[in-house]
């Protein structure tokens, strides 16, 4: 078994229109949503530590928006609004669960940090400890074994989490029992402020190697491209349906932004990141390529954006019409025991 470093530039003319246009508009929808969450944290109308996913909305939109089904389960990481969107989460409730009100995922709990769920879609949470989620897929996946139901589990997780132990014992259940979980680690160069070139210590300079030594193909990816990451991504739900076991995918990219809002971010190479944005945004990369091949025109575009903006400001003016929670919402969920001693004589 060999490092597969996937290095093809798909021909989006082999795909039809509206599929290339729903990934490009999911990518646009989680854009749109970042920004406004940074715009509205910056001008004080919501609280929190909210981690940006710009720069990083074509792994979320490849491998979960035309990939996963409705019935399969998602576990994303603490940068994972992108990917509550990629698989449908409603937007206006991913906002209210930032508003903190009763029409939230969580119905008033997490606020800040995202702690949002739906179980209908298959999203399972965000876990208390970075890294856990991937576990926890393992144990989904075994549930899914048993039940012979041929679901997948998707879990995701950045480059500083691929140091933790938590990837080791998830990898070896996984290999062991043939798991249908799909590893997606989204390097994008930085755990808060630390290169991952600093804290890896990589023979060949690949996270993805990692997953070879117990037993599942590996895959490394441009994590700008889109379709790139859609064919990768297509070949391991495969796998995981057909019974083979887990695929560790590795996509390589660049955060466009700090750790979290407010992150300065002087320890990044502002060159690099300037390159990145400027000449490698997965977005902008995507609508270039639709136009090069006339698969879109300028005019589209534009009416695309007209369209995904007007549904944003939407999302946002209802999910903001919702009360906050009642005093019985901190004791919902809550539950004691207490002995009462006998009356001693």
């Amino acid at each position: 078994m060999e490092l597969v470093v996937y290095r093809e530039k798909p021909n989006p003319e082999k795909y039809s229109k509206e599929f290339l246009v729903s990934l490009l508009s999911t990518m646009k929808a989680e854009r749109i949503f970042d920004v406004s969450v940074i715009r509205m944290i910056s001008a004080g109308k919501i609280a929190g530590f909210y981690h940006a996913g710009s720069g990083q909305e074509a792994i979320a939109a490849g491998s979960i928006k035309e990939v996963l089904r409705k019935d399969d389960y998602l576990f994303y990481m603490h940068r994972g609004c992108n990917e509550m969107i990629a698989k449908g989460v409603p937007i206006d409730r991913l906002y209210a669960d930032f508003f903190g009100n009763i029409y939230g995922t969580n119905r008033g709990l997490g606020a800040g940090i995202i702690h949002g769920a739906d179980p209908t879609l298959g999203v399972l949470g965000q876990p208390g400890t970075i890294g856990s989620n991937m576990p926890l897929a393992c144990g989904v996946g075994m549930a899914i074994n048993q039940r012979k139901s041929k679901q997948v589990v998707y879990a995701t997780f950045g480059d500083g989490t691929a140091n933790r132990e938590l990837l080791h014992g998830a990898f070896n259940y996984a290999g062991i029992w043939k798991l249908p979980v799909i590893f997606m680690c989204q390097n994008n160069e930085y755990a808060l402020a630390s290169k991952y070139t600093d804290e890896h210590a990589l023979a060949d300079g690949y996270i993805a190697s990692r997953g070879l030594s117990y037993g599942i193909p590996s895959y490394v990816v441009d994590g700008n491209d889109v379709l790139a990451v859609y064919e990768v991504s297509k070949l391991a739900v495969e796998r995981a349906r057909n019974g083979e076991g887990a695929t560790f995918i590795e996509a390589k990219t660049l955060r466009q932004n700090g750790h979290f809002v407010g992150d300065p971010r002087v320890y990044m190479d502002k060159e690099r990141l300037e390159w990145f944005i400027t000449h490698n945004d997965p977005i902008s990369n995507f609508e270039k390529l639709l136009l090069d091949y006339n698969i879109v025109t300028q005019e589209e575009l534009d009416e695309l954006d007209h369209e995904i903006t007007g549904q944003n400001d939407a999302a946002i003016e209802k999910a903001d019409s919702y009360p906050l929670p009642g005093e019985e919402r901190l004791y919902e969920g809550l539950y004691s025991t207490s002995a009462v001693p006998q009356e001693v004589k």
